[in-house]
């Protein structure tokens, strides 16, 4: 006849498989975190694509939550180019001596958002401000902006703060079902001590 398990051990197993599983339920806030979880909601809400201004202003709600880069590459056209600044073409020639296209954009934005620390006590995850220079009509069809761009985040690789800062011309492009995109990003840096969008792409 088997020995009937005895109660103190029958509950010292529940006690350690209750243990395990709370340990295996807590995720630090530096753990690694997929950018975008379809069944998670979205913590802003994004404008219709069908103005040049609503892309931009969805532009800064995705960048400051590093949520969603479907939400992002929405924003962008099928044909879409991101020009460095010289300076940062000559300084990561290995990275920008091929064309950087939308494929190209949505590694590096994807590569971005995974590193950027999800901080729940820290709502946005990016510090953006966007201050517009000019805003341009080219034609019925096409418009033109020009911004002064800063961004900062916590980097989860050495846990470092991280910051941006430049100047970007934006082209958009209104497309065959109505829908606005950027077609074109050209970065221009402003200040040499730190580093602009383009230094972001080629190190991320």
């Amino acid at each position: 006849m088997r020995d009937p398990i005895r109660p103190s051990r029958y509950f010292g197993c529940a006690g350690w498989m209750i243990v395990w599983i709370w340990v295996l339920g807590c995720e630090s806030p530096f753990a690694t975190r997929t950018p975008y979880e379809p069944d998670e909601p979205r913590p802003y809400q994004l404008l219709s694509r069908t103005s040049p201004g609503n892309i931009l202003r969805n532009l800064k709600k995705v960048y400051d939550y590093a949520f969603s880069v479907d939400d992002y590459m929405d924003g962008l056209t099928e044909d879409f180019q991101f020009e460095p600044d010289p300076s940062d073409a000559f300084l990561y020639e290995d990275v920008f001596s091929v064309p950087w296209n939308r494929e190209r954009e949505r590694t590096f934005t994807t590569n971005l958002f995974d590193r950027i620390i999800s901080d729940p006590s820290r709502v946005p995850r990016v510090l953006s401000r966007w201050d517009e220079i000019t805003a341009e009509e080219e034609e019925e069809n096409e418009a033109y902006f020009e911004y002064e761009y800063t961004l900062e985040f916590k980097d989860k690789q050495d846990a470092a703060r991280k910051s941006a800062e430049g100047r970007a011309h934006l082209y958009l492009r209104r497309g065959e079902d109505e829908n606005w995109g950027i077609y074109r990003w050209v970065d221009e840096k402003t200040n040499v001590e730190v580093s602009s969008w383009g230094a972001l792409r080629a190190r991320f």
